[in-house]
């Protein structure tokens, strides 16, 4: 009896050890509680890419309009005095002569331009594709199309400036794409009749533009004139044909007449263009706002203001948080330089978007609809909110999962409270300091799904 007690007494004082599946005994799990350690993100799963992955991923690009119109330093197109035929000015079909602008090519002389300079300036600001501006309104080419006699090769300069600028985007691995306006004013046989001639002579420079080139990913087109889209004009023949010259290319809702956007949903393209407006929350379908980086026109204006570096910013992020791109026109200047004040807004946003690029590239808008208070962006397990300067006080709208952890990575104060009901409160102190963007990391313990509800904000 006495030898049963003193075994008892000796497993009484022994630690207790369990084996683990590789048989190495560990600690016996203790009734104390351990700390926890913060959640890594939660990646979904997620769907393959799809041609359009890339292009939501950027949300940041370059349009690019220059041209002989330069030299005026008027807009491109709409400043020249000729005949604007089947357009906004009720004008017919035929070509109509303006004297000086249609001969201004014989003057156009970019002796300066640099195609690497501008993929360089644009990689610099964080974009992440170049479009540019191939044939306007006003019909000249700024390739050496062997279908016109209307091109970059009738000028002084000589130089194929489009191929100058494909294989600087190839080299430096930034995307590239062409603007083609179908429209053209200059063309006689533009609209004439059944518009037989003219729709050869577009098949022809498309073809030219997209197999010349190398690698197109961006195909954007300018509208049509008055006409039906199908039956006039053929615009379905047109993005047929894009598809079958370039695999993977993808292309704005554009390519219809101009006042029959939406009217048919096969000419709707991938995306939609926003001209000179930010767009609206879109979840379901992505979009664009096209915005000169000048305040007048997207050509080179040498007296128009350029916006500031808050202002890009918050016209980033105002599309990016509705789901969309930005893509900020710039307009070279006549020796073909891009303007320094230009390069000067565009070198700060790029210093910028190395530190806070997270927030931008990638997301998806939402979990809830944006304003003019900024906005919210989210990737996984992890949304980014953005306040602009005004912003005080919000209160988002009922999440779906719990608030692990928040943090600011820009350098604002801010106060964060959980409400009676759930919902989640930053303030932001008078006293603090304001970023241009006040960006907010939160940690869901679920991955992000959209949620019904607007924020509260206070000013």
């Amino acid at each position: 009896m006495q030898s049963w007690a003193q075994l008892f007494l000796f497993l009484a004082m022994t630690p207790l050890v369990v084996s683990t599946p590789q048989g190495k005994p560990q600690p016996a799990k203790s009734d104390k509680p351990v700390p926890v350690k913060p959640s890594p993100p939660i990646h979904e799963p997620r769907k393959p890419p799809n041609k359009m992955t890339w292009w939501k991923d950027a949300r940041f690009g370059m349009f690019i309009d220059f041209g002989p119109g330069s030299i005026t330093g008027k807009e491109i197109s709409w400043s020249r005095k000729g005949s604007k035929p089947l357009d906004t000015t009720g004008d017919p079909a035929g070509y109509v002569e303006d004297p000086a602008y249609d001969n201004l090519y014989k003057q156009f002389n970019p002796t300066k331009f640099n195609a690497k300079d501008w993929v360089k300036i644009a990689k610099n600001a964080g974009m992440k594709y170049i479009v540019m501006v191939c044939k306007h309104r006003d019909g000249f080419s700024m390739w050496d199309s062997k279908v016109s006699t209307y091109t970059i090769a009738q000028t002084p300069y000589k130089r194929d400036i489009v191929k100058q600028l494909a294989d600087a985007c190839h080299a430096a691995g930034i995307r590239f794409g062409v603007c083609y306006s179908p429209r053209d004013w200059h063309n006689p046989d533009y609209g004439a009749g059944n518009d037989s001639k003219y729709e050869q002579y577009m098949t022809d420079q498309i073809t030219e533009l997209l197999t010349h080139y190398g690698k197109v990913d961006i195909m954007w087109w300018d509208h049509f004139g008055k006409g039906d889209s199908l039956s006039y004009w053929h615009a379905d023949k047109f993005l047929a044909l894009i598809h079958k010259l370039q695999q993977g290319i993808i292309t704005n809702n554009r390519c219809c007449a101009f006042d029959q956007t939406g009217k048919y949903p096969q000419l709707a393209g991938d995306f939609d263009t926003v001209e000179k407006a930010i767009g609206k929350y879109q979840p379901d379908r992505p979009w664009e706002s096209c915005i000169p980086l000048s305040d007048s026109q997207f050509s080179w204006d040498p007296s128009g203001k350029v916006m500031s570096f808050d202002d890009v910013i918050h016209s980033l992020v105002e599309c990016a948080a509705g789901n969309g791109n930005l893509m900020l026109g710039v307009g070279p200047m006549p020796d073909g330089r891009i303007d320094p004040r230009e390069v000067n807004v565009l070198n700060q946003v790029g210093d910028w978007l190395r530190k806070y690029g997270k927030a931008i590239y990638g997301m998806r808008g939402g979990p809830f609809p944006s304003g003019a208070w900024g906005g919210a962006m989210y990737v996984d397990n992890i949304i980014y909110l953005h306040l602009f300067h005004s912003v005080r006080k919000i209160i988002l709208p009922p999440l779906n999962g719990k608030v692990l952890i928040n943090h600011c990575i820009s350098n604002a104060a801010y106060m964060a409270t959980t409400l009676p009901d759930g919902r989640m409160e930053f303030e932001i102190p008078e006293e603090s300091d304001l970023d241009t963007d006040t960006i907010i990391e939160l940690t869901m313990d679920k991955p992000v799904a959209r949620v019904m509800g607007q924020a509260e904000v206070q000013e």
